[in-house]
């Protein structure tokens, strides 16, 4: 399946963002949950997006095309790094929350969760205020290949009970799961992008 991925830009307001009908979808989840190594696993190059061992680097919506205009992927800021500050915080929901709610290219949100542990607080909040918002979202359940195999059925109980849906299990290490999340993006958005 052809999924070639380029970076575009950097956007650190709403202003910044494109004026056409290209869908998007965006990723989000905790600060920690691996957005870039999933980016750079669905684009088959490690360098691709920047991956950091100090979670919350990311603080603006990152632009990548996939497959010449099909798609854009917006890696959007990580939440809920406690080292940053508390205007970082809420520079995040202002950047965000407005993106989310009015953005009428956005088509889909990837919705990262860590397979490791049990579903926290903050994701559970952004699950339901997407649902709240009928923004179509799907869960994706990261770093699957640290679980054995009798944890990762145990996990993916645990995360579809508390989401309401199976989670897609994703390795940015042995890329299981990289088909069938490139085969859903490409499917599922059909955004209401503005011309």
């Amino acid at each position: 399946m052809r999924f070639d991925v380029a970076f575009l830009k950097s956007c650190s307001a709403i202003s910044d963002l494109p004026l056409d009908a290209i869908p998007e979808a965006a990723i989000l989840g905790r600060s920690n949950v691996g957005k870039s190594s999933l980016l750079n696993s669905l684009a088959g190059e490690k360098g691709l997006a920047k991956t950091s061992r100090t979670p919350g680097r990311t603080r603006l919506l990152n632009l990548f095309d996939v497959n010449s205009g099909k798609l854009r992927l917006v890696d959007c800021p990580g939440y809920g790094y406690a080292k940053v500050s508390r205007v970082e915080r809420e520079k995040w929901g202002a950047l965000i929350e407005p993106y989310l709610a009015e953005r009428p290219n956005l088509a889909l949100a990837v919705l990262l969760i860590d397979s490791m542990l049990d579903p926290q607080p903050l994701d559970l909040d952004l699950h339901d205020w997407l649902r709240g918002h009928q923004i179509p979202s799907l869960v994706v359940a990261t770093k699957c290949d640290r679980l054995s195999g009798n944890q990762l059925p145990t996990a993916l109980r645990r995360l579809t009970q508390s989401f309401g849906a199976q989670p897609l299990a994703f390795s940015s290490v042995t890329n299981a799961g990289r088909d069938q999340l490139r085969q859903s993006l490409l499917v599922k958005p059909q955004g209401n992008g503005v011309v």
